[in-house]
């Protein structure tokens, strides 16, 4: 009698390691949820703060566009790149050519920083994907853009100076700049 018994039919008191694993994650699971929910509740309570935020930027932004536009229109860039060997061409051929009112804008360079200005509107005009070179006419309303980077592909190996080459981009240079003209008329 002295002897005590356990009691028949109960199992250990102690869980497997296999439910300790389970439980485990469901803990991580329900505390993943937690913070997915925390985050949504800090979204809605900020977001009367944050729309108001977002749109003011929205209208400052859109405003000094148009302020651009007409300051600038009836001007025209052209926007090089010194990537894919075309540094050299647009130096020798290209830009020594170039009208009057033709700027030149080195994009995303040192050299780029005198119009910062133009690409940032660019860049809010949404024109990206435009192969470069390209030639930007500005008018009140619109930003126009005519990539002229198929049309030198061809020629761009002749990095030296050319007068022959020379002649071929300033007339594709006149044709293009009549063309972005006769699109912001229509």
């Amino acid at each position: 009698m002295g002897r005590t018994s356990r009691p028949r039919g109960r199992a250990s008191a102690r869980p497997s390691m296999a439910a300790l694993e389970e439980n485990m994650r469901i803990l991580n699971q329900i505390k993943t949820w937690l913070i997915g929910v925390a985050f949504c509740a800090l979204i809605i309570a900020i977001s009367p703060i944050l729309i108001p935020v977002v749109l003011v930027m929205q209208v400052r932004s859109s405003i000094s566009l148009r302020s651009f536009r007409r300051r600038e229109a009836g001007r025209f860039y052209l926007v090089c790149t010194s990537k894919r060997n075309w540094h050299d061409f647009l130096l020798n051929n290209v830009i020594p050519i170039l009208p009057d009112n033709v700027k030149v804008v080195w994009h995303k360079s040192d050299r780029g920083k005198s119009y910062p200005e133009l690409q940032a509107h660019l860049s809010q005009s949404k024109i990206w994907g435009v192969s470069k070179p390209y030639l930007v006419a500005i008018t009140k309303h619109a930003l126009l853009v005519k990539s002229l980077n198929g049309y030198f592909q061809d020629i761009k190996s002749n990095r030296a100076v050319s007068d022959h080459v020379r002649a071929i981009c300033s007339r594709s240079i006149e044709a293009y700049q009549t063309e972005l003209l006769t699109m912001r008329h229509t």
